[in-house]
């Protein structure tokens, strides 16, 4: 699409016939001059489409050959058919039939937060559950009550841990109605930045899950809530990272978290040092 930008074609223009040439009564020395000027036009706007796009498109997989040879069908020489590359391009992306828009709902439905997700899981989930919500043609970013309440539905309210308190902070901005992030969902100061930088605070870290893993040392236990900046607890309950702050008793108010030993939620930071 940023390619029939950059030539100020449109998404419409995609699926304009070539010119159909004067016949008949209508076949004059201007008409047929306007008709060759005209198609020469087309043609090069499809060549310099073919040009621009071919390289973004990744052939490797099982029909490689048999992509290669479609794609050879629609040069010629040094004229190229730009649009019907553009079209194919599209067909694998296009979600608006009914089918498409079935797998779009199965899709959103079956997206599930892990609670033990770092940062980067949670913004990977955030914008990606947007993305597929907004494909829905009945969906309107303008009204995303019904998105919010999928976004509840697919965050886990247990058990304890930072991904968990990120929800109950969505839910809490919900229940209240007064937040101006409920209509701002994916912009620059809006609900998904407000909710990172939340779970930010408490401690999740902005890496994907497997480095996690990476960098855990060899025999040291990887259990309760990996995400979280806590240590592992010994509460015979559950295995979860304990804060170790008496101020706030926030879930991921450590000392490792809060680096000068001052509270993450800045209620008393001289409390906080004074009782750690």
């Amino acid at each position: 699409m940023d390619a029939i930008a950059h030539l100020g074609l449109k998404r419409e223009d995609l699926f304009e016939q070539p010119p159909a040439c004067p016949t008949d009564a209508s076949l004059t020395a201007h008409s047929y001059s306007l008709w060759y000027e005209a198609t020469l036009q087309w043609q090069q706007e499809g060549t310099q489409l073919f040009d621009l796009v071919r390289p973004t498109l990744d052939l490797s997989g099982p029909h490689a050959d048999q992509d290669v040879r479609r794609l050879k069908g629609w040069k010629r020489d040094q004229t190229r058919d730009g649009r019907a590359l553009v079209q194919w391009a599209l067909s694998f992306v296009d979600r608006s039939s009914v089918e498409g828009q079935m797998e779009l709902l199965k899709e959103i439905s079956s997206m599930k937060l892990d609670p033990g997700e770092t940062l980067f899981g949670l913004a990977e989930h955030l914008y990606k559950l947007w993305e597929l919500w907004l494909d829905i043609s009945s969906n309107d970013r303008s009204a995303p009550a019904a998105f919010l309440s999928q976004l509840l539905t697919s965050m886990p309210v247990s058990p304890e841990g930072p991904v968990v308190h990120v929800r109950r902070y969505l839910a809490d901005m919900i229940h209240h109605k007064v937040s101006p992030m409920l209509h701002d969902i994916d912009g620059d100061n809006g609900l998904f930045n407000g909710m990172l930088e939340y779970g930010k605070m408490l401690g999740l870290q902005d890496v994907p899950r497997s480095s996690l893993l990476l960098m855990a040392s060899p025999g040291q236990p990887t259990g309760g809530a990996p995400a979280g900046g806590g240590k592992n607890g010994d509460d015979p309950k559950n295995d979860l990272p304990k804060g170790d702050c008496n101020t706030c008793f926030a879930y991921a108010c450590t000392k490792e978290v809060r680096g000068n030993d001052g509270c993450i939620c800045k209620h008393s930071s001289k409390s906080s040092t004074r009782r750690s």
